[in-house]
Order: structure tokens, then sequence, then C-alpha cells
């Protein structure tokens, strides 16, 4: 039974593999392949969140918001990466500010507010983004001492 490149690379050691990755030639028209192939595939991903983005823009829209979206996606190269570079654009009139804030103080407007579920996934997911901060600052401080020393 022939072995996949991936099944043949597990078993072997990083060292190995790393010695192995040396010695194969790699043609220019190979490398403009895969360059193609992975920039299609982060193109998706980078769509996937555009597309997003349209649904609950309508959604603004929806509520009777005011809103303008702008969306571009640019593709580039320098000499160590390629560069995709997507902006999204969103305009607000400061008229519709204006009025909102008298609807609100008229108590005319009420936005949606996350699911309570939501918000404990937030309070979650910041309170592990503050105890890894001070994990690495903590590793961050080993590693000068031990430098110091």
């Amino acid at each position: 039974m022939k072995k996949t490149l991936i099944e043949v690379l597990k078993t072997m050691s990083s060292i190995d593999v790393l010695k192995k990755l040396e010695q194969i030639q790699v043609s220019p028209f190979e490398i403009s392949l895969v360059k193609r192939d992975i920039t299609d595939f982060v193109l998706k991903e980078l769509l996937k969140s555009q597309n997003y983005f349209q649904f609950k823009y309508r959604e603004m829209v929806g509520l009777g918001l005011k809103l303008k979206a702008d969306f571009s996606t640019d593709i580039g190269e320098d000499k160590e990466y390629v560069i995709l570079d997507m902006h999204i654009v969103v305009r607000i009139p400061k008229s519709q500010i204006i009025e909102l804030a008298k609807r609100k103080k008229l108590r005319m407007l009420k936005l949606p507010k996350p699911h309570p579920l939501t918000k404990q996934r937030m309070r979650e997911m910041d309170e592990r983004a503050e105890r890894l901060s001070r994990e690495l600052m903590e590793t961050l401080e080993e590693l000068e001492e031990e430098r110091e020393k």
C-alpha cells in the first residue's frame, strides 16, 4: 500500500523532515500554483466575513439606520509576503446620530442588546485574554531575569 506524503512525514522526526525539505527542489511554476491556491483559500475565508457583515448590514438597515458601506479587497506582494488587504468602510450620517440621540432621550430608541449567553461568553473570553497576557508578562519577566544572570 502506498503511503501519502503526510503519512510519511508524520512518521519522521522534525529534524528528518527539515533535512528532507532542504533536499527537495521546487520549480517557480509549482510555487506560483501553491501561491494561487493559498491566496484563493484565504480570499474565500475573507469573503465569508464580508458576507457576514453584509447580512448584519441589512439587519441594521432594517432597524432604520441609514448606513452606507463600501467594500474593497486588494492583493499585493512585497519581498517577504503576499498581502491580502480587505477594507470595510461604514459611514453613519451625523444628522442621524443627532436624531437618534433625541429619540433616545424621549425613550423612543431601543437598540438590540446581546443575549445573556453572548455576554457571558464575551466576559469569559476577556478573562481568558487577561490571564494569558498576565502569563506572557510573567514569562517575559522570567526570561529577562535569566538573561541578566
